[in-house]
């Protein structure tokens, strides 16, 4: 069922990003990726309530590209939440995520977590696609498909998350685990992306608490996974994490932060490969104090990436034109108190971001944002 339109904020005179109203249902509206197949038909997922223990899935859809609609999704349990949505069409859809169930008594967040996988083949009518399964204590971050029944997806497993998990589905409802490398150490999946049915790549970042190293694994065939070698910071002690990637066929670009010790501010930290098996790391704004979580590629040189100025807690947004050099956009859109999560462009300059914005800035009431590119 679509839930009556919204109004659209008026655009800036001097950039072309520009926030969008959304419905937002209660206090507490998150928008957590976003997935556009045309400039003009996009969805969104997150979740809203009041609180732990009354969160529930939120799905947001526009098909003219400003005017977005709630769409009624289904909670099959009593807390749930969706991190992430991949489209290959204006009306088919998976996203995922995380919920509990009704006999499960612990808190929201807890590991205690069950897979929560949902589908639509029209683009409104979602249906919830039981993963029971595949374990206690699970929980997933991203999901990519190449077809309405073909997908991947990636998270977590066990206690406090020391485990990473990567699901298969080819027919859309029944979704089975794939063998992915050891680890010495504890690992975290943060992205998947698939650019055909056997070439996907996963990132994220692996390693003890006071140091993490950037994690990238490959297949090349659909079911054999193997680890890349990819670069770290040199300085002794620094940290990267990869947040997300972006594939067009074999060319790459994994985007995340990088932190020194002791802590200063995080540094954009991108990198990029041309044939998926060597990882270089890619130019960025000098001392950009720079957290990215999100990026997307029309092509092998074209790409936006997202996230956060850490200084100043600013919506930040990057963009390359040739694959290697990133360049901040100078826009009237990053506002104190918007924090961007997500970003899809299927088109470049025609680009969507998602995340939630607070009223006023440092109250603790929040609202799903929505930024568009015109």
């Amino acid at each position: 069922m679509v839930l009556p339109l919204v109004g659209v904020s008026p655009a800036g005179a001097d950039t072309p990003w520009f926030r969008v109203a959304v419905p937002s249902p209660g206090d507490n509206g998150v928008l957590t990726d976003v997935s556009c197949t045309t400039p003009t038909d996009c969805v969104a997922v997150g979740r809203y309530g009041g609180g732990p223990l009354q969160y529930k899935t939120l799905i947001l859809r526009t098909v003219n590209g400003v005017s977005w609609s709630r769409i009624r999704s289904p909670n099959p349990g009593y807390e749930h939440f969706l991190e992430a949505v991949s489209c290959v069409s204006a009306t088919e859809c998976t996203a995922v995520g995380a919920m509990r169930l009704p006999n499960d008594p612990e808190p929201l967040f807890d590991p205690d977590l069950r897979p929560l996988v949902l589908r639509t083949t029209d683009g409104t009518d979602w249906a919830w696609v039981p993963t029971d399964a595949y374990g206690e204590q699970s929980w997933l971050v991203d999901v990519s498909c190449t077809s309405a029944v073909r997908c991947r997806a990636v998270g977590s497993a066990g206690n406090a998350g020391s485990d990473h998990i990567l699901l298969r589905t080819t027919n859309g409802t029944r979704w089975l685990r794939q063998s992915i490398p050891a680890s010495p150490t504890r690992t975290t999946f943060k992205a998947i992306d698939c650019a055909s049915n056997v070439r996907c790549t996963a990132v994220g970042y692996f390693g003890p608490s006071n140091r993490f190293l950037t994690l990238v694994l490959q297949t090349t065939d659909g079911r054999t996974w193997e680890r890349r070698a990819s670069p770290n910071p040199v300085a002794s002690g620094d940290s990267a994490r990869l947040e997300d990637v972006s594939c067009t066929g074999p060319v790459c670009s994994a985007v995340g932060y990088a932190e020194s010790h002791p802590i200063v501010p995080s540094r954009a930290f991108i990198l990029r490969t041309t044939d998926g098996l060597s990882w270089t790391r890619a130019a960025t704004p000098p001392d950009s104090p720079t957290w990215l979580t999100s990026v997307t590629c029309t092509s092998a040189t074209e790409c936006t990436a997202t996230g956060e100025l850490t200084s100043s807690h600013l919506t930040e947004i990057l963009r390359t034109t040739n694959g290697t050099t990133w360049t901040s956009l100078d826009h009237q859109s990053a506002r104190d108190g918007r924090d961007v999560a997500a970003v899809s462009c299927p088109i470049p300059t025609a680009c969507t971001a998602v995340g939630v914005f607070r009223i006023p800035p440092t109250a603790n009431a929040q609202r799903a944002l929505v930024l568009k590119e015109t």
